[in-house]
C-alpha cells in the first residue's frame, strides 16, 4: 500500500499552465482596490490642489476634504496652519514641504459697482469689505483694518460674501470680476503627511509630487482661472 502524505508523485500533482496562472494573478490584481489617499485641505488652497492633481498619476485614488487640518493622510494648507498641525500632532514631524505661494487680491464684483480703482479706495466710508478669516489671513486683515476699520466682515460659510462689491481673498478664491493686487505677504502653502496616515508611502508620494516642479507649477496656475 502506497504511503500517504507529501511529496506526491509528479503524475498526481495538478498542473497549472503559465498563461492561466498569470491570468489568475491579473484578475486578483484588478480586484484589489488601490488604497485611497485622503487629503484634508483648507478652503483657500483646495481649488489649487484640485488643479495640481490633474497632473498627478494617482489622482483617481485621491479623495479631497475641505476644512480644518486634522486627521487625514495628507494635510495641505497655509504655512501657519501646517505648523499648527505639526505642533498638535496631526502631521508627521519632518514631513512638511513647501508647495507654492498664492498672492492676496481685492476681488471685485462684476462691473465693479463700488468703483474701486485701487486699495486706497477702501478708505471711503461707504465701502464695505469682506475678507477670508483664519490665521492665514492675519497680515491681510491687519492691512485692511487700517483702511476700513469698522467696515470689515469675515467671510463665513453661512455668509460667504456672494455679491459683495469688495472681497479680500487669496487669488485661488477670486471671483470672475476684476482683481487688484494687495501689498501683503502671499499665502505660503505647505503640505505634510498625516501622523496617522493609512499608507505613509502613498502620502509621501503625493507630497513629493506637490512640491515637485510640475506640481508647484500646476498649483500656482490655479488662480488664473
Amino acid at each position: 500500500m502506497p504511503r500517504s502524505g507529501w511529496p506526491r508523485p509528479a503524475s498526481t500533482v495538478p498542473s497549472v499552465g503559465v498563461a492561466a496562472l498569470l491570468a489568475a494573478i491579473a484578475v486578483v490584481a484588478r480586484a484589489s482596490p488601490t488604497p485611497a489617499v485622503t487629503v484634508r485641505a483648507t478652503e483657500a488652497v483646495a481649488p489649487c490642489l484640485r488643479a495640481a492633481l490633474v497632473l498627478y498619476p494617482g489622482a483617481k485614488a485621491v479623495a479631497i476634504e475641505v476644512g480644518h487640518l486634522d486627521s487625514a493622510d495628507v494635510l495641505v494648507g497655509s504655512a501657519v496652519e501646517v505648523t499648527r498641525a505639526l505642533e498638535g500632532g496631526a502631521a508627521a514631524e519632518g514631513s512638511d514641504v513647501a508647495v507654492a505661494r498664492i498672492p492676496w487680491v481685492l476681488s471685485l464684483a462684476p462691473g465693479n459697482p463700488a468703483s474701486i480703482r485701487g486699495v486706497a479706495d477702501l478708505a471711503r466710508p461707504e465701502v464695505e469689505v469682506w475678507i477670508l478669516g483664519g490665521a492665514a489671513a492675519h497680515e491681510a486683515r491687519r492691512r485692511i483694518d487700517g483702511l476700513a476699520a469698522g467696515r470689515v466682515h469675515e467671510l463665513r460659510r453661512d455668509r460667504d460674501g456672494s455679491g459683495a462689491p469688495v472681497v479680500v481673498v487669496p487669488l485661488s478664491l477670486a471671483s470672475g470680476g476684476e482683481r487688484i493686487p494687495l501689498d501683503v505677504p502671499p499665502l505660503e502653502v505647505q503640505a505634510a503627511v498625516g501622523a496617522r496616515a493609512a499608507s505613509p508611502a502613498a502620502a509621501r508620494d503625493l507630497t513629493s509630487f506637490l512640491s515637485s516642479e510640475s506640481g508647484t507649477a500646476a498649483f500656482a496656475r490655479c488662480g488664473g482661472r
